[in-house]
């Protein structure tokens, strides 16, 4: 770290241990959150299990799998509707896997 470093705003990745070891670091800045790795992470998945072309040609798969990288921001109370709604995509059982 760099001595006597005093930052006002951190943006950082949904990543707890990170985040917490910030917050220890700096009390005084205020941390945000970024979702391009969680994006980025998503979309690596979508290929893994073999969802590419139907993410591609289903409006509604493309829809609900957008909506990952917006989970941080979800209530945790609000998480099970959360996936029931992003997962909502009849006829397609890779979203299960997703």
């Amino acid at each position: 770290m760099i001595p006597l470093a005093s930052p006002e705003r951190i943006l950082l990745d949904f990543v707890s241990a990170l985040i917490n070891a910030c917050r220890s670091a700096f009390p005084n800045a205020t941390i945000t959150g970024g979702t391009f790795h969680l994006t980025q992470s998503g979309m690596r998945k979508v290929n893994e299990i073999g969802m590419k072309p139907d993410y591609k040609k289903n409006d509604s798969l493309t829809i609900g799998s957008s909506l990952i990288p917006a989970l941080p921001m979800v209530p945790s109370s609000d998480v099970t509707d959360f996936f029931i709604l992003a997962g909502n995509t009849p006829g397609n059982k890779r979203c299960q896997s997703f």
